[in-house]
């Protein structure tokens, strides 16, 4: 992929972020796995993963090329040390399989309330996804 392929990609992750609600995203987290699933909007059809750079790729309509998510691989090993307010997009996650604590519940309960900032996070973080991690 070329900057110019990479630059496009970001941009339309960038207007995704900035026109599709909050409310219409899925974000899922697969424990076992260690991966984050970010999902613009709940209608997505069949979608492939296209590899950006370290554990991030992005969710691409297979017909249109139009992109509809994330999937970020390895998060709490390595890519939240990078971007911090991963860890609160996990934590907006519905938890699956297990009851959280009451502390993890607190703060579950804490990023859900104003994912804003967050999602601001989210969106300054794009370009930085061209860079390999150190």
């Amino acid at each position: 992929m070329n900057y110019q392929e990479m630059d496009e990609l970001v941009q339309q992750i960038d207007d995704a972020l900035a026109t599709e609600r909050l409310d219409d995203w899925q974000l899922s987290y697969d424990d076992f796995a260690d991966t984050l699933y970010v999902d613009f909007d709940e209608t997505a059809p069949y979608c492939l993963s296209r590899y950006l750079s370290g554990g991030w790729m992005v969710r691409a309509d297979t017909e249109t090329g139009q992109v509809h998510g994330l999937q970020i691989e390895n998060v709490l090993a390595l890519e939240v040390t990078r971007f911090p307010f991963l860890l609160d997009l996990i934590l907006m996650t519905k938890p699956v399989g297990f009851t959280p604590s009451k502390v993890e519940q607190a703060a579950r309960t804490r990023a859900a309330a104003d994912p804003d900032p967050v999602i601001r996070s989210f969106r300054a973080s794009l370009p930085l996804l061209l860079k390999p991690a150190a």
